[in-house]
């Protein structure tokens, strides 16, 4: 049971109204509506991380796994381990999505189930959080796959996720049914508008192996 109780009063209701209704169901967005000026840049923020980043889906999802894991937050795997699948990501690359030892190039050493770029994404993630800045073998990895723009969209992700899974653990908020019908729209509407151009990642990762 959360530690504060939903709102649930009619100018809540009238608040929430402009949401498709499975957002308007999600648990999380119930407990941000006690902050009514933050629910639209929360909803706002939380469609763009899906749908209006150049950052590929799949390496966002895996970001914010990252996140999860290290931050114990149930509410947001819950959510995201089925979302990171309709992104393209397999069981494996989801369940593995935890720590893992680095070795010394700062790889992952003991996981074969990514690719060059993702373990890259992984290790970023995992010293963001870690602390207050990113040791310079790792941001030079890191710059030499990603483009500026898909380094600062990766940063306010983890950012983002961060203080989205804080929210959830402090509150002890209940993960609710993942995937509801508004989330699968707007990946589907990213997946529309990438189609017929691969990103920048998957390509760089694709002359790599060549």
């Amino acid at each position: 049971m959360a530690r504060i109780a939903y709102p649930d009063s009619p100018d809540v209701a009238e608040l929430m109204r402009r949401f498709p209704p499975p957002l308007r169901r999600m648990n999380i967005g119930r407990m941000v509506s006690h902050a009514p000026t933050l629910v639209a840049p929360y909803y706002n923020t939380y469609a763009a991380v899906l749908q209006s980043l150049e950052l590929d889906p799949q390496l966002r999802q895996l970001a914010i796994l990252r996140v999860a894991e290290r931050t114990s937050a149930d509410y947001v795997l819950v959510q995201h381990r089925a979302v990171a699948k309709l992104a393209g990501l397999t069981d494996q690359q989801t369940s593995a999505a935890r720590p893992l030892d680095l070795d010394s190039t700062g790889y992952w050493s003991d996981s074969t189930c990514y690719s060059h770029v993702q373990k890259l994404v992984l290790a970023f993630t995992d010293e963001v959080i870690a602390g207050a800045r990113i040791s310079s073998p790792v941001f030079e990895r890191i710059r030499s796959v990603l483009t500026p723009r898909e380094i600062v969209e990766l940063l306010l992700v983890i950012g983002w996720y961060w203080t989205a899974c804080r929210l959830t653990t402090t509150l002890e908020i209940e993960p609710e049914h993942a995937l509801g019908r508004g989330v699968i729209s707007m990946l589907e509407a990213e997946q529309a508008r990438r189609a017929g151009q691969p990103s920048a990642a998957v390509a760089r990762d694709a002359a790599r192996a060549g």
